[in-house]
């Protein structure tokens, strides 16, 4: 691999697992970057694929008024970060970023994500027990 990177001001060579890592920050910063521009299109009023999030994400987008909007802003400000917090890592002007800051960035976004998949169960689980409830034995 001749290929180059920089670390403390001075030529290294890139190594295959750090070429991989890097690719991978950039698929990640793309991927985020994506994704915030799909809330920002629903946070402005477009309908298109939010049926594909879910029931309740789609049912609280149909609802309209401030807070559906207010909170795909805030999802939107979230996934933008994320794409950033994957960029930091490998562009320059991420070396004047503290690690603290990005670890923390890391886990905030990890954390969201983690207590978003398990209200997603949760809400599976009850919905599943309702509905369970609801049938007839025999």
């Amino acid at each position: 691999m001749g290929e180059t990177g920089v670390r403390n001001g001075r030529s290294v060579p890139v190594t295959g697992w750090s070429a991989l890592g890097i690719v991978s920050a950039y698929v990640a910063a793309i991927v985020a970057f994506a994704y915030a521009a799909m809330s920002l299109y629903w946070a402005v009023g477009g309908r298109a694929l939010v049926g594909t999030v879910g029931g309740y994400v789609e049912q609280f987008a149909s609802r309209g008024g401030a807070l559906p909007v207010l909170a795909a802003l805030a999802v939107t400000a979230a996934k933008v970060a994320g794409g950033l917090l994957a960029l930091a890592l490998v562009r320059p002007w991420g070396r004047v970023v503290s690690g603290g800051w990005l670890l923390l960035g890391s886990e905030s976004n990890r954390s969201s994500a983690v207590t978003w998949q398990l209200a997603r169960l949760a809400r599976g689980c009850i919905c599943d027990d309702e509905h369970r409830d609801g049938e007839e034995e025999g």
